[in-house]
């Protein structure tokens, strides 16, 4: 999620510098042409400030407000534990196929890690190869059901004895 947040950062700085540009372009080239001189040289950035400007503001703020959108997802997911696409989908007022993409695309830059979609791309679901590979995730728990001691890789499994699914919520650590 941190990347996303220095990515939405920068785009926030990039969209005022452009706006500032967009605003203190038009008085240069205007003190530029009524001065000349070396008032020109003024003019030539004024120029080239207000044309950077014109063209970059709403597009930058456009990506802005995108990067906006994804660190939100992101968060849903993370912090508030939102794994249904459609669930996300309608918080978001976004349509199936546009949820996936934003979430492919937090996954492809780590924003996400150790989740993937199931088979039909309607949840998300723990990567137990990501899980299994990272050592600080393993860990030793009491099984709730059935009282056992399992030790599981991730942030839940199943229990090898009694077959009920462990979660975050229902394990007791050991």
């Amino acid at each position: 999620m941190e990347a996303i947040v220095k990515s939405k950062r920068k785009a926030f700085i990039l969209s005022v510098i452009l706006s500032v540009f967009l605003v203190a372009g038009v008085p240069m080239i205007i003190v530029g042409a009524i001065n000349g001189g070396l008032y020109r040289i003024m003019m030539g950035f004024g120029i080239v400030m207000t044309v950077l400007g014109f063209y970059g503001t709403p597009i930058s703020w456009v990506g802005y407000a995108g990067k906006s959108k994804r660190l939100a997802i992101v968060r849903s997911i993370e912090v508030d534990k939102v794994y249904d696409i459609a669930a996300l989908c309608r918080m978001y007022n976004m349509n199936h196929k546009l949820m996936v993409g934003e979430i492919s695309k937090a996954i492809e830059k780590g924003a996400l890690k150790g989740l993937l979609f199931n088979k039909d791309y309607t949840a998300l679901i723990y990567n137990d190869d990501f899980y299994s590979s990272v050592e600080s995730y393993k860990k030793a728990a009491k099984c709730v059901f059935c009282g056992a001691l399992v030790e599981f890789n991730g942030r839940g499994g199943k229990c090898p004895y009694c077959g009920n699914i462990l979660t975050a919520e229902n394990i007791t650590e050991k």
